[in-house]
């Protein structure tokens, strides 16, 4: 009987710190099986087939040398994609399968304001870097797989280069002409985390996205306690291929792919993702909303200022004419006055003659 199972992934951990490292092999949504290794012995990358053939166990190494040695200290996790070729026997995909007739799994309230406040920042920093030719999408399914199409992931947020001329089609499937993987995407992390945190990495890792965002605002709103999850993680993948973890913490952290630190940050009851041009947050990118906002409050203030002036300016005139007034009021009573001295000076000396 053919030997079945889960699309398999490997992740090598290693504690530089303390000098140990670990490894293990996620088997099913929320259960990892750890394999210590001795302190001191640094071992090498497994190769797929490791992973799955039952005839080996234990570390793969000849002479005391491990096969493969990973290029330096890896990021952890590192994540390998299982490939069946390699491993000999079939992978069980209906685990990852969307049925076509299944409704999308209906995101949180709460979720849906996530995904909308990061897609109008995202508008707003692409009209600030000019981007060209880049599509900001969410909540849209990407197959990679043309013999198993229904094995999808949808992505919250993304980002897609060089989309194809509209209309755009109902979902992505990277063997057609124009479609491609994402190079950014987000995942808000949901009620279902393990679906997040540990199948997520190996899908966008199979699909060939550069760089994925895992944000959990349960974390931040400090609704979790447990040390597995974190507010904050970014995967990108290295120069070998691979997706790896670079970052899992509160942030800020700095993302590549669109040139911008990410916050992960709570603002009185709710978490938000944030997107500033420096660390501390002192330039917040706005929402495409905000900057509307605040372009109409700039004008608006620009238009009481100018009413304001007008108003200064009618002021002044009037004022400028009651005063021309005033002055030729003051002329023409001096002349008048100075008509009647003359007047009485000549009577007087009429009445001397």
């Amino acid at each position: 009987m053919a030997l079945t199972h889960r699309p398999a992934l490997r992740f090598v951990q290693r504690d530089v710190a303390g000098g140990r490292q670990r490894d293990s092999r996620v088997q099913s949504r929320g259960q990892q099986r750890p394999t210590p290794v001795r302190a001191g012995v640094v071992p090498g990358c497994y190769p797929s087939e490791a992973m799955t053939d039952p005839k080996q166990t234990g570390p793969r190494c000849q002479a005391g040398r491990p096969r493969h040695r990973s290029a330096g200290p890896p990021f952890a996790p590192v994540p390998y994609d299982l490939s069946p070729e390699r491993a000999g026997a079939p992978v069980d995909w209906s685990t990852w399968y969307v049925d076509d007739e299944a409704m999308h799994a209906a995101e949180s309230c709460e979720q849906g304001e996530i995904i909308r406040e990061l897609v109008s920042t995202l508008q707003q920093l692409a009209r600030m870097r000019a981007w060209a030719r880049v599509y900001i999408g969410a909540d849209n399914y990407f197959a990679w797989m043309p013999d198993r199409p229904q094995v999808r992931v949808s992505p919250d947020v993304y980002l897609l280069d060089d989309p194809p001329a509209p209309p755009m089609p109902k979902s992505w499937q990277t063997w057609k002409s124009g479609h491609r993987p994402p190079r950014w995407a987000v995942e808000v992390v949901s009620e279902d985390w393990p679906k997040d945190h540990e199948d997520g990495p190996a899908k966008y890792s199979l699909l060939g996205c550069a760089e994925l965002v895992l944000f959990d605002p349960d974390v931040i709103l400090g609704f979790v306690k447990k040390e597995t999850r974190v507010p904050l993680s970014v995967f990108r993948r290295g120069a070998d291929g691979s997706l790896a973890r670079v970052y899992a913490g509160r942030g800020p952290a700095f993302s590549e792919q669109i040139g911008c630190w990410l916050l992960a940050r709570r603002e009185g009851y709710v978490a938000r993702l944030r997107l500033s041009e420096d660390a501390q947050g002192r330039h917040l990118i706005p929402t495409a909303q905000a900057e509307a906002a605040r372009a109409q409050a700039e004008a608006a203030h620009a238009q009481a200022e100018a009413t304001r002036a007008q108003a200064e300016a009618v002021r002044a005139t009037e004022a400028g004419e009651a005063a021309r007034a005033r002055e030729a009021k003051g002329r023409a009573e001096a002349e008048e006055r100075a008509r009647a001295l003359e007047e009485r000076l000549r009577r007087l000396e009429l009445d001397r003659d």
